[in-house]
């Protein structure tokens, strides 16, 4: 039953990556970055090449295998991030420049204005962010670093520990060489973005996400008081990340589904199925106890500002969002985007009328459109989200103008004329990134359809990037949601891509 199953989730993964990799390389969605398609096209096909055919000679091989080259790749992508953050700062607007400033008003002990409270009534999971926004302001006072250094350094941090993370999830499955390759394409994709300079919640939260994925499985394969601690930890880690972002709400079901596929394994024993169904329950019950814990927490960290209940849109207004195009002059449609004048309908709603409200507007866009015509536009959305290697960088606000990131001297010149939306380097920069990101789809989509008897790993994954690429199709969504998990897409590429050598995979 576990075999079977997983081979479905595994393969429905699979079907997804390869359309969208397709979509991507033959009629690719606009996305807010301009890609130079022939060079993406010939990137990607060199990386993927490389990927199916190249067998690094012995030495190599030795010294990838190495205890310390994993530890060096991970140091060498905080450094990197580190690097790019500092010199990249720059002033931040949208939802980020609306957290630091409010923090910064909370931290003073001033009174906020009544539009703050409306934000911080309608956002109530940005909480955390603005908390942790504010105890920077503390370290700033107290040790004289700049709150938005200690931000951005701790943003790169995070994408060091991503890198480091994928090593361990994906070297027992395809080997410490893939494991290395995975690190050294974190690297590239996460830890050399221009998003390590916003300290908001996507890299933040990514460490989290990989890091409870990791010790879920290593609590599965144990059974001694170790696996209590690793499930405990996991439990703790994803907790913190879904009080930081809704996304990695997601894992919920995934753990909930694997769980449920090993408990009924025709092959487990009757104290196999109970020490499964038990840490599976476990597991989910801590998570929910800490989400709850640290949400209301955090709230009750914000203070006595007046904040409304029941002010936050209803699930239904998300769906409603997330059918919805929003086209603005100069730009990209995006599907599925921030709406403002659908959040000025129901922001003076109770959650009952707003719900009322959110139906409606589904019924007419399904009057107006039919089923064939929400079908394509289900269809381009999952192209749009998932076929953007730079994840939507300089996308937000007032961050792509020129007046934003000013020219500089030295090494933070050279970082923002590679990594700047106006930089000289940055159109070859954005088109590598493309490229490696569309090949790595491509790769894992590949080796998604092929697996014939995924472990548990496998499957997981799988299970983890159905529910981000649901979440982000019905609700709210564009390129930057993907990044939290991009530890995870490269980790299933790694664990399933094809060898044209012949050697045997999942």
């Amino acid at each position: 039953m576990e075999a079977r199953v997983g081979r479905v989730v595994v393969a429905l993964m699979g079907v997804l990556l390869v359309a969208v990799g397709s979509v991507a390389v033959v009629a690719p969605v606009p996305v807010f970055t301009t890609y130079r398609q022939p060079v993406v096209v010939l990137v990607a096909v060199l990386f993927v090449v490389v990927a199916l055919a190249w067998r690094p000679p012995a030495l190599l091989r030795r010294a990838v295998a190495s205890r310390w080259t994993a530890p060096a790749v991970a140091v060498a992508g905080g450094w990197v991030a580190v690097v790019v953050a500092t010199s990249l700062r720059f002033p931040w607007s949208w939802d980020l420049g609306a957290v630091h400033q409010i923090a910064r008003v909370l931290y003073a002990g001033e009174p906020l204005s009544p539009w703050r409270v409306g934000y911080l009534s309608r956002y109530p999971n940005i909480h955390l962010l603005v908390d942790l926004h504010r105890s920077t302001l503390w370290v700033e006072e107290r040790t004289g670093w700049a709150a938005d250094t200690v931000l951005v350094v701790l943003v790169a941090l995070a994408a060091g520990a991503g890198t480091w993370l994928v090593h361990p999830l994906v070297a027992p499955v395809a080997g410490r060489v893939r494991a290395v390759a995975a690190q050294l394409v974190v690297l590239a994709l996460v830890a050399t973005s221009p998003w390590v300079a916003v300290p908001y919640t996507d890299v933040l939260a990514l460490p989290l996400v990989t890091a409870a994925v990791l010790l879920v499985l290593r609590a599965s394969r144990r059974r001694d008081p170790l696996a209590v601690v690793q499930l405990l930890a996991s439990a703790a880690l994803a907790a913190l990340a879904i009080a930081l972002k809704t996304t990695p709400l997601v894992l919920l079901v995934a753990v909930a589904v694997v769980g449920l596929l090993a408990a009924v394994d025709a092959r487990a024993s009757r104290r196999e199925v109970l020490a499964v169904v038990g840490g599976t329950l476990t597991w989910l019950v801590v998570t929910l106890g800490l989400v709850l814990a640290l949400t209301g927490a955090a709230t009750r960290a914000v203070g006595d500002v007046g904040l409304r209940e029941g002010a936050s849109p209803p699930p239904l207004w998300w769906v409603a969002n997330g059918m919805t195009p929003v086209a603005s002059p100069g730009h990209p449609t995006r599907y599925g985007g921030y709406n403002g004048v659908m959040l000025a309908a129901v922001a003076d709603l109770d959650r009952e009328a707003a719900t009322r409200w959110s139906a409606e507007w589904i019924e007419a866009r399904y009057a107006g459109e039919g089923v064939g015509g929400l079908a394509r536009f289900y269809a381009t959305k999952a192209a749009w989200n998932w076929g953007d290697g730079m994840f939507w960088a300089w996308g937000e606000g007032r961050d792509a103008r020129p007046e934003t990131l000013r020219p500089a001297d030295g090494l933070a010149g050279w970082v923002r004329d590679v990594d700047g939306p106006h930089g000289r380097w940055y159109p070859v920069r954005s088109d590598l990134a493309q490229g490696l990101w569309i090949a790595v789809v491509v790769l894992a989509g590949m080796g998604a359809l092929g697996t014939r008897s995924p472990p548990r790993e496998v499957v997981l994954l799988p299970l983890t990037l159905l529910g981000v690429a649901a979440f982000t199709l019905l609700s709210q969504g564009r390129s930057r949601y993907l990044l939290t998990f991009v530890p995870l897409v490269v980790a299933l590429a790694a664990m399933v891509a094809p060898r044209v050598t012949g050697r045997r995979r999942p």
